[in-house]
């Protein structure tokens, strides 16, 4: 069955977005979609147009606020062959709903497991960071969702079997859905009893039907308190293997909180700074890769431990700021092999180290070209450094004249002013504070403050 693009008339005003991504096969001619009420009445169809083959596209799907099904469809009954498609609630980071990436092979019909339906808008439920896109569990292992603050609020309060939370797995398409509720009541023999317990899942646990092996399924989790359940949280893609793999992949940490919390942060090259991966058992080497694809600037470099300082000398990354996809593989036995890369992770990362790799052609009075005295770097101090964006000191570390006019110009690593001013000089001496008032976004500056023909010029990182 094909569509073409349908809206259904006389419904609710469209209230609610969403964006569909698909990767088509080279026959995307037999592909359509559809997206249904829950009670079965079509709301709106695609494509307009069949998509081009071999090809990436975005959509823009608007409804009105509620609860639907979706419907991927083939009319040559195989699917997406090396392609797929993920379905997102367009707010925000656009949370997916349907998860179906690089899993095209589903016959001639992809919908959530036993055509249930999802509503939106969706909740902030989810599992913790480390558990999200893993596809590696094996059958002993414990999932954990993240803790929500109502939850939590409920231990030992009352009736302690209608709070917890609930986890669903499914089948992008259709063909299995589990839902299974741990709430404060039952341990499911993990421990200690505490507001929290309830967040941990045992896989072993789900008997009938047990999870099915070394297949792509989508968990999702929702909460539930005094018996009443929030909407589901996003999607994310899980597998269950049959045996542990012979070479596991890692990824930048991103475990919100953890010390060695690496994905989505900022960074400076140059100095001591560093990104974390996950470690992996028996890996003697770690291959890491920075992808600056707009810029043309791809790097690899090895590390042997599960961290890598950003600090070498050949092919620096970009002059400024950039933010990169950085990937991680493990190798056991010393870079002869490597595992798989793991999941992208991004990383913004400032360089002004004279090596760094230029943007395009320099002309004189580039801010990049600018090179530091270090005499000069010296008698200006600056701190807080790193500072919050509130307020800044500035002292110089000798005497100025009394009659001299000092400036301070601070720019952005891209060579723009985004910040000027006067410092006053009391008694021959520079101790003020800039008000910066949260005007300067997370990221690398240098200041400069002129008196007559000398320039002192110092970093400066806004966290």
């Amino acid at each position: 069955m094909m569509f073409g693009q349908t809206v259904i008339t006389g419904c609710t005003p469209c209230n609610s977005s969403m964006t569909l991504e698909v990767r088509t096969d080279s026959d995307p001619n037999e592909n359509s979609w559809a997206i249904l009420d829950l009670n079965n009445i079509v709301v709106q169809t695609g494509p307009a147009v069949p998509y081009p083959a071999n090809s990436t596209i975005t959509e823009s799907i608007c409804v009105p606020v509620g609860c639907y099904r979706f419907m991927m469809l083939d009319n040559g009954n195989n699917g997406i062959v090396g392609g797929g498609y993920i379905l997102r609630e367009q707010v925000g980071t656009q949370r997916r709903i349907i998860d179906s990436w690089d899993n095209g092979a589903f016959g001639n019909t992809s919908s959530i497991g036993n055509n249930l339906g999802f509503c939106l808008p969706i909740s902030g439920n989810g599992l913790i960071a480390a558990h999200r896109d893993k596809e590696d569990w094996l059958a002993n292992d414990v999932i954990i969702a993240s803790a929500r603050p109502d939850v939590s609020a409920q231990w030992g309060m009352g009736d302690q079997t209608d709070d917890g939370y609930q986890f669903w797995f499914f089948d992008p398409h259709g063909l299995f859905s589990r839902r299974i509720f741990r709430s404060h009541a039952l341990s499911g023999g993990l421990g200690p009893a505490n507001a929290v317990r309830a967040t941990k899942l045992a896989l072993s646990s789900m008997v009938a039907p047990s999870l099915p092996f070394n297949t792509l399924l989508n968990a999702r989790v929702r909460s539930r308190v005094n018996g009443v359940n929030s909407e589901w949280g996003e999607a994310s893609r899980f597998r269950l293997l049959a045996a542990p793999p012979a070479c596991p992949t890692t990824r930048l940490n991103n475990t919100v909180g953890d010390i060695h919390y690496s994905c989505g942060v900022a960074r400076s090259f140059g100095g001591s700074e560093r990104i974390h991966c996950f470690p992996v058992a028996g890996a003697n080497l770690y291959q890491f890769e920075f992808v600056q694809a707009g810029n043309a600037y791809a790097r690899t470099i090895t590390s042997t431990t599960a961290s890598r300082l950003l600090n070498w000398v050949t092919v620096q990354p970009l002059c400024g700021m950039f933010t990169y996809n950085v990937r991680v593989r493990a190798s056991m036995d010393n870079g002869v092999t490597y595992c798989p890369y793991g999941a992208v992770c991004q990383v913004t990362i400032s360089n002004t180290e004279v090596g760094c790799t230029p943007v395009g052609p320099m002309v004189e009075g580039d801010h990049r070209m600018l090179v530091e005295n270090a005499a000069d770097h010296l008698s200006l101090a600056l701190f807080p450094n790193p500072n919050n964006g509130h307020q800044l000191n500035v002292r110089l570390d000798e005497p100025v004249d009394g009659d001299k006019i000092l400036f301070f110009v601070i720019f952005d690593m891209f060579g723009k002013r985004v910040l000027q001013g006067q410092l006053p000089i009391a008694s021959g001496e520079v101790n003020s504070i800039i008000e910066l008032n949260g005007a300067l976004s997370t990221g690398l500056y240098v200041v400069n403050v002129t008196s007559g023909d000398r320039t002192m010029q110092q970093r400066l990182v806004i966290e």
